[in-house]
């Protein structure tokens, strides 16, 4: 809010002063978007580690907790899979979120065999890919904000050196 209303201001009332806080403004949250990226990009090998441990914990408090249990049910609804490598990864009865929307009482035999596991780090990885995109895009628009805005900032001082 402050780095717009400082663009914007600056850009209004031709202060180069705000003008040149808003450049650097900027860069530093530009450089904070790049060190985010790298850290994400030198973390990527957790994400299997981290989506194990959630759909495990999530099956785990199925029954407990409402969030979980949407989050399953989705998530075998969606990637029509079971558990976190099969049926066998619930240890009672299998929701109904398992088998097809045809089948009526769902049982280990009738639920899908696949894992959700694989399917839910697939998902997670390809969308990875969509992220990405979308941060160099803003990226290159931040770029372009610093350049218009180095580009105002020489002219408002030349244009004061000029009185």
């Amino acid at each position: 809010v402050i780095t717009g209303f400082l663009g914007c201001c600056g850009a209004v009332k031709e202060n180069y002063c705000m003008v040149t806080t808003f450049a650097v403004l900027l860069g530093i949250i530009f450089v904070l978007e790049i060190i985010a990226g790298s850290i994400g990009f030198a973390y990527r090998g957790k994400v299997k580690e981290t989506a194990d441990k959630g759909l495990e914990r999530a099956i785990e408090n199925y029954e407990t907790e409402k969030g979980a249990k949407d989050f399953v049910n989705w998530v075998q609804t969606e990637f029509k899979c079971c558990g976190v490598d099969g049926p066998a990864s619930w240890k009672g009865s299998v929701p109904e979120s398992c088998c097809a929307d045809d089948v009526k009482n769902c049982t280990a035999v009738s639920a899908h065999q696949d894992g959700c596991l694989v399917k839910f780090e697939e998902f997670v990885e390809d969308n990875l890919v969509v992220i990405g995109a979308v941060a160099i895009a803003i990226a290159f628009i931040q770029l372009l904000g610093i350049v218009f805005a180095c580009c105002l900032m020489k002219a408002i001082k030349s244009q004061y050196e000029v009185v």
